[in-house]
């Protein structure tokens, strides 16, 4: 509403101490709502946190599960290897 009441008035060309006041006011309305959205995000990155052991423990093991992967993958990715199909022959080869 104050957003609403500056833009008239600054598209009326008011930019006198009236706009001026109802500018501090927008930025007080735009502090107090970026408070609030601040306070959502925590509660909700709170709520997205895992609430039990068994959460925190099946989350372990899936990370852990990851972890596996990524590693085969880098060894994959470290020894020359046949070319995997459809992809580049190694260097100093051509088909």
């Amino acid at each position: 509403m104050v957003y609403q009441q500056t833009q008239r008035w600054l598209a009326a060309g008011c930019f006198a101490t009236v706009a001026a006041e109802h500018l501090a006011a927008l930025k007080t309305a735009l502090q107090q709502n970026l408070a609030q959205v601040e306070a959502q995000q925590r509660a909700l990155e709170q709520r997205l946190r895992p609430q039990t052991l068994e959460e925190v423990k099946l989350l372990e093991q899936k990370l852990q599960e990851a972890l596996e992967e990524l590693r085969a993958r880098k060894a994959e990715l470290q020894s020359p290897a046949e070319p995997s199909p459809g992809g580049p022959p190694p260097e100093g080869l051509s088909q």
